[in-house]
């Protein structure tokens, strides 16, 4: 894997997501190869905040490796990019970067997730 996930940073480290292998959500083994089962609103609001974080590495990690994606995107960063900071994500696309805002992920929202294809997307196309 040429990627990584920055899980050094403050919010990371609150979240102790260490040594998640699985969790439970609505009767659901949630592993990382089964997590875009949890792509339902009223399974993600189920989530606590470090099985939303997990998940939504989970699903970078999967997305990176399923489609190639190392040439496109280097690094998920859960920290607001400088200078857009009320924005939910950005993707840096001469630093091959995508950017999460963390302060969105305790939301009863998947518009934290559809943010992160987003970036996804826009580090491809550039």
């Amino acid at each position: 894997m040429k990627y990584r996930v920055e899980k050094h940073n403050e919010f990371i480290q609150r979240h102790n997501i260490k040594g998640i292998e699985s969790f439970d959500c609505n009767g659901i083994k949630i592993t990382r190869n089964s997590v875009m089962d949890i792509i339902y609103l009223s399974n993600w609001q189920k989530l606590n905040q470090s099985h939303r974080l997990k998940s939504i590495i989970w699903m970078f990690e999967n997305l990176v490796e399923k489609y190639e994606l190392n040439d496109y995107i280097k690094a998920l960063l859960f920290i607001p990019k400088e200078g857009f900071e009320t924005a939910f994500a950005n993707c840096d696309k001469e630093e091959k970067v995508i950017f999460l805002n963390p302060e969105y992920i305790g939301a009863n929202s998947l518009f934290i997730i559809w943010n992160l294809f987003h970036e996804i997307r826009h580090a491809i196309q550039y």
